[in-house]
């Protein structure tokens, strides 16, 4: 009889990712413009203490939809309004993506304790992981529902009763509500695969499971409609065009702004880095996967079912991405895990405590990337200094000077909004506004802005605050 795994078994990824985000809050600023935006919804829904209507500098946000910034305005509202808060939230998402990908490898493979001990450790080394694990994006927390829904799904199939066709629905609906349709492209394919996998004899037929997965979609729109019935009330009539239609149709044709549009080979690049480290391991050849492999479909044919879903799950939604015209490489965090569960089929002979070494060793390496990153390149994204320059002068008007996307709303806890005009604008609006401010980034040397009364570094070039004629800086420099 094997002993049961000890506290620090258990337990070790989870105070190892609380290591990993306690120095990512030391060493990193937000990163701009996505976690500054992400941070800046969150703020004016919490400050304007309405959580249905999404806004970005005060105007409607139909980019993304609610539950991240539930989720961090709850922390704010328990713990009051700061970053680490929000990177706590962010620590409990990916605690407990780790937890179910232990989940998702028991259910799938219910007799390989082996495995199992084994997925937190290879989920928790995985490149791409520890890339996106600390960022406030919701790919993450998509992530957690997508396999929620697979571990609810899987017991559907083996007869665990309609109450797991509901779950799923749910988990399907806060999928939804984490990042929005693309839910489906994430969890359609091990569905149209049922077949592939099914358990002969024991688990439910197809037209079964199928009926389940009506019940499935149905429950997920009850969830949806908790907060879009309420907000369609609310909102104008142009919402529901602009959240569903442009946010999804216009994505995948590439036509919408921001929509990343690249060509089909370009996820191919990212492969390696999904890959990695567990790639590179030489006990996974040791263990010749092709061979473990066909001992899996000679004599545990439950096993291999799985293994191929996995496999034939990653290259579908691959595929599918590939095609799709928009493309971030943090479409695929969800698939990353998959892998996790995946490498762990095959290295099950692989020390234990091997794997737990390298996964540490890649915390360590990423901290210590940090800790560079710190002391060279974050300075350019750091937005501290231009915020609180911002936040000194809460009276007077602001501008910004080209495309704003609230970087600055948040970290200055502004109240009011930040006037978006064009970049040959800056002079006109200050004769407007003599008592306002403009804020340019710009690659231009500062000597170009005659009346600029702040600068930093910026990511590529500089951030350039000008004063008006009758600021305290204007008349100063009068």
């Amino acid at each position: 009889m094997q002993a049961r795994p000890g506290a620090g078994e258990r337990f070790g990824p989870y105070l190892v990712l609380a290591v990993f985000f306690a120095a990512s809050a030391f060493l990193r600023p937000l990163i701009p413009t996505a976690e500054t935006r992400y941070l800046t919804v969150a703020w004016e829904m919490f400050q304007r203490r309405d959580f249905l209507l999404l806004t970005l500098n005060f105007e409607p946000y139909y980019h993304k939809p609610p539950l991240l910034f539930w989720l961090i305005d709850a922390g704010w509202a328990i713990f009051g309004v700061h970053r680490v808060v929000a990177l706590g939230v962010v620590y409990v998402i990916a605690a407990v993506t780790l937890y179910l990908t232990v989940r998702l490898a028991k259910t799938m493979f219910p007799d390989s304790r082996a495995l199992a001990e084994r997925a937190p450790w290879l989920t928790l080394g995985g490149a791409v992981f520890l890339i996106y694990a600390s960022l406030i994006y919701m790919d993450i927390l998509q992530a957690a529902f997508v396999l929620a829904f697979m571990i609810s799904a899987i017991e559907f199939a083996r007869g665990d009763g309609m109450k797991q066709a509901v779950l799923a629905g749910v988990w399907i609906g806060l999928g939804i509500l984490a990042k929005g349709p693309v839910m489906f492209v994430h969890i359609l394919w091990p569905v149209l695969l049922y077949p592939l996998w099914r358990g002969p004899g024991r688990d439910l037929g197809p037209a079964a499971f199928y009926r389940g997965f009506g019940i499935m979609i149905l429950a997920s729109i009850a969830v949806v409609v908790l907060w879009l019935g309420p907000v369609l009330v609310l909102a104008d009539e142009n919402f529901l065009y602009n959240l569903i239609w442009r946010q999804s149709a216009e994505r995948i044709s590439g036509s919408l702004d921001g929509a990343h549009p690249r060509a089909f080979w370009y996820y191919l690049q990212f492969l390696p880095i999904l890959l990695l480290p567990w790639i590179c391991s030489p006990g996974l050849y040791r263990s010749s996967p092709l061979a473990s492999l066909r001992q899996a479909r000679e004599t545990r044919p439950d096993d291999y079912r799985m293994i191929r879903l996995l496999a034939f799950w990653f290259a579908g939604v691959f595929v599918t991405f590939s095609l799709i015209s928009g493309k971030q490489p943090h479409y695929l965090v969800p698939e990353a895990l998959l892998l996790s569960v995946l490498f762990a089929c095959f290295m099950t002979r692989v020390s234990l405590p091997l794997i737990r070494n390298v996964a540490i060793g890649m915390v360590g390496l990423f901290i210590v990337g940090q800790a560079v990153s710190a002391f060279t390149v974050f300075d350019r994204l750091d937005l501290k200094p231009l915020a609180a320059y911002v936040h000194d002068r809460p009276q007077a008007p602001w501008a910004y000077a080209g495309a704003y996307e609230g970087e600055v709303n948040f970290l200055a806890r502004r109240t009011a909004p930040v006037a978006e005009i064009g970049e040959d604008e800056a002079d006109a609006w200050l004769a407007a506004h003599p008592d306002g401010y403009v804020i340019a980034k710009t690659k231009e040397p500062v000597s170009s802005f005659p009346h600029a009364v702040f600068d930093q570094p910026a990511d590529s070039g500089r951030y350039v605050v000008t004063a008006g004629p009758e600021t305290q800086e204007g008349k100063a420099r009068r």
